[in-house]
């Protein structure tokens, strides 16, 4: 078994959660502006943005 370290991710000891990368948390702020607002510019960002993360898989 790998530690975090050696699988090249890295871990925020503070908030005790392994940092996410620029792609996820845009997706996250994405989803909650679409939840709040309900605008569909929203949506269709979000669905471009998980094609271009899908792409890099």
């Amino acid at each position: 078994m790998k530690s975090l370290s050696q699988s090249g991710k890295k871990f925020d000891w503070l908030n005790d959660k392994t940092i996410r990368d620029e792609d996820q948390d845009q997706l996250d702020y994405l989803a909650n502006l679409y939840n709040k607002t309900k605008d569909s510019k929203y949506k269709q960002q979000w669905y471009e943005l998980i094609k271009k993360v899908i792409r890099h898989i």
